[in-house]
């Protein structure tokens, strides 16, 4: 499996070096997004984040992140139904792009993780997150992109006793771009 996992990383670091033309600089992501809990226990989440990075090459994007979930988690220790919940993520985006030559449409794949504050409850849990979410970049214009994305979020409680969760995550968002090079 690491002889596969090792493979893969250098085709795809070999992709891209080849291609150095396209988009590259700074880009900065505006996303809105929906939720869906894959136990039962939990309410929905709404979300909105802000992403700055930078695009390296035509395939390879990294940056950091925060933005605001909105969420109404039940207490799971007691079983009790609050009122909605703020949450803070603070996360680094890896995605990798892959451009189709004609069209200008960008399927990728995008990797989250961080941390994310509970910023009402005192006795809540923070949480470790892990996204993977596969999507579309369409082009509006030439320095901006409209993403489409699907994927699951994993989330680990930082409080003992509290069994981890995991959602079906749908973004939709827009990408500005400034270009540092020609």
């Amino acid at each position: 499996m690491k002889k596969v996992f090792v493979l893969l990383v250098f085709m795809l670091s070999c992709t891209s070096l080849m291609a150095q033309s396209g988009h590259k600089g700074i880009d900065f992501n505006v996303d809105l997004g929906y939720n869906l809990f894959t136990k039962g226990d939990a309410a929905d989440d709404f979300s909105g984040t802000l992403t700055f990075g930078k695009r390296f090459s035509q395939n390879f994007f990294a940056g950091v992140g925060s933005g605001v979930y909105m969420r109404g988690l039940p207490d799971k220790i007691s079983g009790k139904d609050p009122s909605p919940k703020t949450f803070v993520p603070i996360f680094g985006d890896l995605r990798y792009y892959i451009p189709l030559s004609s069209t200008g449409i960008t399927p990728y794949m995008g990797l989250k993780g961080g941390y994310v504050i509970n910023c009402v409850s005192s006795s809540g849990s923070d949480i470790y997150i892990f996204q993977i979410t596969p999507g579309v970049a369409f082009p509006l214009s030439r320095s901006v992109d409209l993403n489409v994305a699907a994927g699951y979020e994993h989330c680990m409680y930082t409080q003992k006793g509290v069994d981890s969760d995991g959602m079906i995550v749908f973004r939709i968002g827009i990408s500005f771009h400034k270009k540092t090079s020609k």
